[in-house]
């Protein structure tokens, strides 16, 4: 267990689901005020289009901006339906989950605590999610379930799974946040987040008999989009578009000659990931592991396993003069472009690169900081069973 970096993500996700609660409930309640001020005046107003839009906007854009300020230390959660979400496709440990759902729940509080102590007027109450007259309990139960859902599958296509458009996951997130809210403003409150639902009832001390809408559906929403994604991964989608992630430099290297041109410069070093044991004092026990015969780790289990502190990358002696690594693992070029088998990996000039260092690569840090789905142990193993199932 990494009950440090547990506790650093809980942390994380405290201060990140505080501010983005205070931004967007003092966003809400600016909104009601403004509606509240007009019939005041005489105007006849509910709560009009420019109520919904700027609500909806103060939630899309608090959201926006404090998910990709906590993106790199928590992956910018801020919801329990989607931390339960992460849960059951592996992407992140029970204690963790548990921890930061924990942490969800006190900043949403925190955060209306927040906007009742600063802003005169009313409280937090208006900003509470409230059923509309004429909406139905059912009715506000399923608009929950399926906005929260709309939001947890952007989720999991866009920041749990690793591909060349993730580093963009909290601009896509912030803008479906917005979306929904469009939706959802007028009929529910739009809660689609519990830890939101939550913090105005509390401060306020309303919890209608309904509330538990604003709990089961977002429940609802989750198990819905996670089912959608196994079924999406275990049929293994991404066979429907191959090659959507390369790039220019990548495909170019179907030119053979270009491809020894493009090795040759990364032959100077390898690169080694080994697991290392500790003894109790922080310090390495042992290298040992799989070799990987690239500049960065191969794949999101190793990137993850760098990132929570489990691996280390060594620096090791360039192959001899005249060779060439070429990109199959352990296979190297002569110059005349015959294949000769690689070296084998010693530890004489083996070197140790501190996890920090690779940690602050520009390249590392592009997937923020939600694993891989599959990267935990622990947990439901909803692709592997999903697989299984479909026969893939």
């Amino acid at each position: 267990m990494h009950l440090k970096q547990d506790f650093i993500a809980a942390a994380g996700e405290f201060v990140g689901t505080t501010l983005f609660l205070f931004l967007a409930l003092g966003g809400a309640k600016t909104a009601n005020f403004s509606a509240s001020a007009a019939q005041t005046d005489g105007l006849t107003v509910t709560i009009n289009s420019q109520t919904i839009i700027f609500i909806a906007t103060s939630f899309g854009l608090s959201l926006l901006v404090t998910a990709w300020m906590f993106y790199r230390i928590t992956g910018g959660l801020f919801n329990p339906a989607i931390t339960l979400a992460l849960w059951i496709v592996g992407a992140c440990g029970w204690l963790r989950a548990i921890m930061l759902v924990i942490a969800q729940l006190l900043g949403g509080m925190a955060g209306a605590g927040l906007v009742q102590a600063l802003t005169p007027r009313g409280g937090v109450a208006d900003t509470a999610t409230t059923l509309q007259p004429g909406v139905s309990i059912v009715q506000g139960l399923f608009i929950e379930a399926i906005l929260t859902g709309i939001l947890i599958f952007c989720v999991l296509m866009l920041a749990a799974e690793k591909h060349a458009a993730t580093f963009m996951a909290p601009l896509v997130i912030g803008l479906t946040l917005f979306a929904c809210h469009l939706l959802g403003i007028l009929w529910t409150g739009c809660g689609i987040n519990p830890a939101r639902s939550l913090g105005p009832a509390v401060v306020a001390a309303q919890f209608p008999s309904y509330f538990w809408i604003y709990w089961i559906g977002p429940l609802i929403g989750s198990l819905g989009a996670t089912f959608l994604y196994g079924v999406l991964k275990g049929l293994d989608y991404t066979t429907i578009v191959m090659g959507q992630d390369a790039n220019t430099a990548d495909t170019s290297a179907k030119d053979p000659n270009r491809t020894r041109e493009k090795v040759k410069a990364k032959a100077r070093k390898y690169m080694v990931i080994h697991k290392h044991k500790h003894d109790g004092t922080g310090e390495p026990k042992g290298l040992d592991g799989m070799t990987a015969h690239e500049l960065e780790p191969t794949n999101e289990l190793q990137r993850e396993a760098i990132r929570m502190g489990d691996a280390v990358i060594i620096e090791m002696e360039p192959p001899a003069p005249g060779l060439e690594r070429a990109d199959s693992a352990g296979t190297l070029l002569s110059a005349d472009g015959a294949a000769a088998p690689a070296p084998a990996p010693t530890r004489i000039a083996v070197r140790p690169m501190p996890v920090s260092r690779f940690s602050m690569n520009p390249n590392a840090q592009e997937h923020g900081a939600i694993g891989a789905p599959g990267s935990v142990s622990i947990g439901v193993q909803l692709i592997d069973n999903a697989r299984s199932a479909l026969g893939r």
